[in-house]
């Protein structure tokens, strides 16, 4: 996204206008996939995905041709590695899948 520029509310005609330029950080959340395998979880890898403009991020994971696949996947926003330094890091819950026929 290019800069944009804003003004401050206090220009107007006769008062001096104050412009900012900034560019919006681009944020994104670690996706942690485990899968359960010989009695424990696994870990599967985890891989980061970029936020839209409205704080959505769609992903699809898929298995074909494999069914009986126990998983399990949360989103993480990691201070320093998510975007920005300002906000602490934050680990979901797990949410369970089951892959079938």
């Amino acid at each position: 996204m290019p800069p944009r520029a804003c003004r401050s509310p206090s220009s107007g005609p006769g008062r001096a206008a104050a412009e900012l330029s900034f560019r919006l950080q681009r944020l994104r959340w670690r996706l942690d996939v485990q899968v359960f395998a010989n009695g424990s979880w696994q870990d599967a890898g985890s891989q980061f995905f970029a936020v839209s403009s409205t704080g959505r991020c769609a992903v699809v994971l898929q298995a074909p041709g494999r069914a009986g696949i126990q998983a399990r996947v949360r989103t993480d926003y990691l201070y320093g590695q998510s975007g920005d330094t300002v906000n602490a890091s934050v680990y979901g819950s797990w949410t369970y899948v089951y892959f079938s026929n």
